[in-house]
């Protein structure tokens, strides 16, 4: 499989730092987990909305309605990018971090969590409360897929969840993802690049 790159540019990517040892060099961010940097996309698209910005689904202004519009807008361009049905809901969250959390909070009894041992620790915390199964290191994306198809072979009738605040997991070579298996069903699963129905 061949993955083309594209080069993205990123809010202070051409920033030098001071070095304890004297002189400067060009910042490298390998942080991209907790804290990614901005794209200059974004900035651009921020800074065209905020002298529109207002309130969200609360206003009958103009600009509370323009805002509404935006934001309404975002969500159907997330949906569309993950190939979610129109009826799937999209849910805008402070950041991965919270959205993990919510997601544990959300799952009924009974729900089975399935790992990989190269998680970042803020991604095991979450599902401590569940039956977690900690699947190995896979050594690429096609192997993480192998893995969790063998995880939940035999466990029919249910439908997986993913989460991961890996969004590199298409070109990663040691790629984190979670998946939750509900016996109330819950319906889809994405891993950074597609949107898959386990059904």
């Amino acid at each position: 499989m061949t993955v083309a790159t594209v080069p993205l540019a990123l809010i202070g990517s051409d920033h030098t730092v001071p070095l304890v040892t004297g002189g400067e060099r060009l910042y490298v961010n390998l942080d991209y987990a907790a804290s990614a940097p901005c794209l200059a996309s974004v900035k651009e698209a921020v800074d065209e909305l905020l002298p529109w910005y207002s309130s969200v689904h609360r206003g009958a202004g103009y600009k509370s309605q323009m805002a509404t519009a935006a934001y309404e807008g975002a969500r159907d361009a997330v949906r569309s990018f993950l190939g979610a049905r129109g009826s799937d809901a999209v849910v805008f969250t402070r950041n991965t971090t919270d959205a993990v959390n919510m997601l544990a909070a959300a799952l009924p009894a009974g729900t089975e969590v399935l790992v990989f041992a190269s998680e970042h620790h803020a991604n095991l915390l979450p599902w401590r409360r569940w039956d977690v199964t900690c699947l190995p290191v896979p050594s690429s994306p096609g192997e993480a897929l192998e893995l969790l198809e063998q995880a939940l072979a035999g466990r029919a009738g249910r439908s997986p969840t993913t989460t991961s605040p890996w969004t590199s997991l298409p070109t990663s070579g040691l790629p984190s993802s979670a998946v939750t298996r509900t016996p109330a069903g819950l319906a889809s699963r994405s891993d950074g690049r597609t949107s898959r129905r386990w059904r």
